[in-house]
């Protein structure tokens, strides 16, 4: 039975001696002796108090639930804070923003070269020249790479000091020499100016572009940072300590009450087999024993107590 694992057996009740002895050279003589058998699940759920250790059992079950739950989501946390930690100082994230900034600028860059493509085929028609593809944005594919780079290292990774000047200057130095070599025979002087006009106007659109993306990629680097710096994990020990305190409080709970129950049932149950004359009572007992049930008798004993 359930209720023989939580609170043990009942303790047996030697009521009277059942040996009789007779004078010396007689016969020794014996009388039988009664016993009993109760039900301990059924008593101890029939003693007043039970519903009271039935709260105090349901609380300390709750309380397991709620330290492994927590528990659980303190790891979880654990976890993901390592994780955030990791991939925020690690080089994978560092190349992750370096090319997530180069992808995106190298398209608004080539949409605005193909517009400057337009307007100077649309110029060199007016006078019989159709040049195919002619570089407008001047400079090789290594110059290119390298101003991604010095853009990268001061929007996004925030240099400073002498090496955030040497990165302005050479910067400087690279923009001013992106001119290329334009073909503009026949073109009048407001023909180049309107031309010079719309590449100043694109080179401009371009970096205030790039400036955008570098700081939005820098943005979203201090906000994952602040995320992980913002999940608060509590003292290890300390944390174990306090549940351990809360968890060994309530068991006593339900150890005191316990007590009290089987104290109860221990005294009705001498009491029964004192009225019966049961030389013992037992929670449980072989099958060819015979005893008689008095489970009814000691319950009704217990249910006025108050």
């Amino acid at each position: 039975m359930t209720g023989r694992k939580r609170f043990g057996l009942l303790a047996a009740m030697v009521l009277a001696a059942g040996l009789m002895l007779g004078g010396c050279g007689n016969k020794a003589q014996t009388e039988r002796e009664a016993y009993g058998v109760a039900d301990l699940e059924t008593l101890v759920k029939a003693h007043p108090a039970y519903s009271e250790y039935f709260k105090l059992q349901t609380e300390y079950e709750d309380l397991l639930h709620r330290y492994r739950n927590e528990q659980r989501s303190l790891l979880h946390l654990s976890e993901t804070q390592r994780k955030m930690k990791a991939a925020l100082s690690s080089k994978d994230a560092e190349k992750a923003a370096e090319e997530e900034y180069k992808a995106r600028v190298k398209i608004r860059e080539d949409t605005l070269n193909r517009q400057l493509q337009t307007l100077y085929q649309e110029i060199s028609a007016r006078h019989s020249r159709q040049p195919s593809h002619p570089e407008l944005t001047g400079g090789s594919a290594d110059e290119n790479t390298q101003i991604a780079n010095l853009h990268l290292k001061l929007k996004i990774l925030n240099i400073g000091g002498e090496e955030k000047s040497q990165a302005v200057s050479q910067l400087k130095d690279l923009l001013n020499g992106r001119r290329g070599e334009l073909q503009q025979d026949g073109w009048t002087e407001a023909e180049k100016q309107e031309f010079e006009d719309r590449r100043q106007k694109a080179k401009a659109e371009l970096e205030a572009y790039a400036a955008q993306v570098a700081a939005e990629i820098h943005g979203r680097q201090l906000k994952s940072q602040a995320a992980a710096a913002s999940v608060t994990l509590p003292d290890a020990d300390r944390w174990n300590s306090q549940w351990e305190t809360r968890v060994k409080e309530k068991q006593k709970e339900m150890a005191d009450k316990k007590e009290k129950i089987m104290e109860d049932i221990r005294d009705k149950a001498a009491i029964i087999g004192e009225k019966k004359h049961l030389a013992m009572i037992f929670s449980s007992y072989r099958v060819n024993v015979d005893a008689e049930d008095v489970t009814g008798d000691i319950a009704n004993e217990l249910v006025q107590i108050r």
